[in-house]
């Protein structure tokens, strides 16, 4: 049993450059590491933390847990806006409630409507691979793997594109508190105003589709459920938004990581390039590799043992996604990028249990349709500065991924 106080800081610009070598020290221990810092459990063994997504006695609903110690501090108070919409996602909720959200939204992610994406994703991909300059840096954050899968879930929600980037404006608005940003002082306040604005623009949409259905997740998320069980209005809002929002986050961080491992790894870049990987399956390992996702947190219900450890009602409790994902006990030589991997998919980067991420499938048929057309329609693709990571605490991504090209292939090339 490990109850040792630690100083374990998460958000240590070490952790932040490089969470696997940092990591990799507390992991060899049994049991879970109390952080200090972080004022929480820390779970980084790829056992222990798939048991705990899935452990009834612990709850995702960190908000409500937030809002009971601290709901009158200036903090809370400042985010009012915010915490209200985000009390109604599913994804914090429990139980019988949790279960009705889902049964109602993840109607509007059937694998019909998700296959149908893909025809798009394909058209998304050439297309603005095609802006790519030549000979010069650019942003491939910025030109590829945010306004793809942005405007794919845009496209679904049946909003326009044209409002892309004032989603980026608002995401930018919301993910400083969602994930835990260190460096955002003003965060409680971003989150707010990007709340109040977003929730106008989804009640407009709201009011324009109940006078006119389309075949659209706005649309879909009105009709959803029985005429006793509908979505109220604020949790069509909440759910829009949080759509909006994560339906983006994931995988533009994949895309963009998964740029970086690869060119990292040229035999692997070259693999995925020709064909000779299974491209889902190549997702499965970068997603196990660099996942996108790198802390889930969960807090405890009632006083448990946990991993040998005893935790108290109402702590809380870090699974570390990304050191679970390199876990020697799972996953043989687990610092190689190996995109034949056989057990890719034991990764812990969607969750596990009630709370999998709803949005996987169209996370995976984005980045294994995206990614070969990347590689097969540029030449010499190559970072061209450093790597700036987003100081989160649960998720992993860049801001920004600066890359050069010496040259562009034809559009049918890639089908090739």
């Amino acid at each position: 049993m490990n109850t040792a106080v630690e100083s374990l800081d998460l958000l240590a610009p070490e952790a932040i450059a490089d969470p696997y070598t940092f990591l990799a020290e507390t992991r060899r221990g049994p049991g879970l590491v109390w952080s200090s810092r972080h004022k929480a459990w820390v779970a980084t063994r790829h056992g222990d933390v798939t048991a705990l997504l899935r452990d009834p006695r612990l709850t995702a609903n960190r908000v409500g847990t937030y809002l009971r110690k601290h709901g009158e501090s200036p903090e809370a108070q400042a985010a009012a806006t915010f915490y209200r919409v985000a009390q109604e996602w599913m994804s914090l909720k429990e139980g019988a409630d949790h279960s009705r959200l889902r049964s109602l939204v993840q109607r509007a992610f059937s694998p019909r409507v998700v296959k149908d994406m893909a025809s798009l994703v394909v058209e998304l991909s050439d297309e603005f691979v095609d802006t790519f300059p030549v000979g010069e840096s650019f942003d491939l954050l910025e030109r590829f793997a945010f306004p793809l899968p942005a405007t794919v879930i845009a496209g679904m929600l049946g909003v326009p594109v044209e409002d892309r980037d004032r989603f980026k404006q608002w995401s930018q608005g919301l993910s400083a508190l969602v994930f835990a940003a260190s460096d955002v002082a003003d965060r409680h306040e971003s989150a707010a105003r990007a709340t109040d604005e977003l929730s106008a623009y989804i009640a407009d949409l709201i009011a324009e589709r109940e006078a006119s259905p389309r075949d659209d997740l706005i649309s879909h998320l009105i009709e959803a459920g029985s005429k006793q069980d509908k979505l109220t209005h604020l949790e069509i809002v909440a759910h829009a938004i949080l759509l909006l929002f994560a339906g983006h986050e994931t995988t533009t961080n994949l895309i963009c990581n998964s740029v970086v491992a690869l060119l990292a790894n040229p035999p692997a870049a070259d693999a995925l390039r020709s064909g000779d990987v299974d491209a889902g399956l190549a997702v499965e390992e970068l997603l196990r590799y660099d996942s996108p996702a790198k802390t889930v947190i969960r807090v405890a219900l009632e006083d448990v043992e946990v991993a040998g450890t005893r935790v108290s009602e109402g702590d809380r409790i870090l699974l570390i996604q990304s050191a679970a994902n390199r876990d020697p006990e799972v996953f043989a030589d687990p610092d190689v990028l190996d995109l034949t991997r056989a057990n890719a998919g034991a990764h812990t980067s969607f969750g596990s249990g009630p709370h999998y991420c709803l949005g996987a499938p169209l996370a995976r048929l984005e980045a294994r349709l995206a990614l070969p057309i990347l590689l097969r329609r540029t030449e010499g693709l190559a970072l061209a500065g450093d790597l700036s990571w987003q100081p989160n605490l649960l998720t992993r991504g860049l801001e920004r991924l600066d890359v050069t090209i010496s040259g562009l292939k034809s559009k049918g090339f890639s089908d090739g």
